[in-house]
Order: C-alpha cells, then structure tokens, then sequence
C-alpha cells in the first residue's frame, strides 16, 4: 500500500569456520554471523570465539588488500584499509571463499577463514552463533604454533627441563582438548554486537 513503510532487508547468514593455521590436532571453531558485520566486529568475534585476549595487533587480509585498526598502525605501512569501513559480505562474497585473520605480530596467529555456507536469514541475528569448534586456544605468548608444540610436549613429559619453567609460567593448569560450546555461546549473547543492515 502507498504510504506503508517497506520492511528493512534482512542481510543473509554466513556461516563461516576459523581454523588456526599450524595447530595438529586443528583448533577451529564454526561460527554463523550476519554478512553484514564489518570487520572489527568478526574481529571482536574470533577473539572470543577461539579465546585469544586481545592484547595485541591484528589486521585481515585477501589476495593484496588489508584490513585493520589504521589509527593503530604501528609500522605505518601503507595500504592498510580500516576494518570499520567494510563488511564481511564485502570480502567474502561465495562460498568456498577464505581470508586470512593474523593476530600478534610477533607469535604470528594465522587463523583461516572459510565461507563454507550462506543461508537465508529468517530473523536477524543480533550475535554471532558457534555451531561447533574443536580443542583450547593456546596461552598468549607462547610463541606461535612451533612454541605451541614445544609447549604440548613439555606438558606431556613431567620429566622435561622445561617442564617447571612452564608450569611457574602457565600455572592455572591447561587442557589442549577443552571446549565448552556452552559457555561460549553464553559469551557471545552477552557480545550483542551492533549488525548493521545491507544497503
């Protein structure tokens, strides 16, 4: 009817699957969020999603582009596009499509991001949803996924030189198989990130 006010479009639900590059068994986790979310959003997301801390740098990147916190470039290289202006929809437009997600300059995180599906949106979510996921994120620090193995063969092996060293380092104890679906969904409610509409 004229004069009736249309309906806001409701964007399509990604459902995407972050794995951690490096890691044997793989720590993955497969999330559905909105196509609509910008990129410091998803980056909000996986943080909590594989239970990083976010302390330290982070930026997107496909093919030759990059997205990050430009204010907070420490390097100041150029090129390096503001993850506040893009949507995911925007960088991943397919399925089977990827990205990478790399946080700590330093360890080197690089966490792959698959488009593995889209799917009509019924309802609009108002956070991110983890279908699943597989094994704890490894301590901050320890030096990427070659100081990761070092680190699961220590534990291992009460035996080993480093074992002590580890233990007064990391000494709230550590499962490498824990996940908690439950509780991670219950953290990502509590997230009720703002998801803009598409345009």
């Amino acid at each position: 009817m004229i004069g009736m006010l249309s309906k806001p479009k409701i964007p399509p639900t990604y459902q995407i699957k972050i794995t951690l590059l490096g890691t044997k068994p793989p720590i993955w986790r497969r999330l559905e969020v909105p196509s609509s979310i910008q990129l410091c959003c998803l980056h909000e997301i996986i943080q909590v999603s594989m239970g990083w801390s976010d302390t330290h740098m982070h930026q997107f990147s496909k093919e030759k582009k990059r997205w990050g916190m430009a204010s907070f470039d420490e390097f100041n290289e150029p090129g390096l596009l503001d993850e506040k202006e893009v949507k995911l929809s925007q960088v991943l437009k397919a399925k089977g499509q990827s990205m990478i997600y790399e946080y700590d300059f330093g360890d080197d995180w690089r966490h792959k991001v698959l488009l593995e599906d889209i799917l009509p949106a019924f309802r609009e979510l108002t956070c991110a949803v983890c279908q699943a996921g597989s094994r704890n994120c490894p301590p901050e620090d320890v030096g990427g996924a070659h100081g990761y193995a070092m680190f699961l063969e220590s534990l291992k092996d009460p035996e080993n030189e480093d074992f002590e060293d580890i233990m007064g380092w990391y000494d709230d104890g550590f499962d490498p198989t824990a996940f908690d679906l439950k509780e991670l969904n219950k953290l990502l409610l509590e997230m009720q990130l703002p998801l803009p509409h598409l345009d």
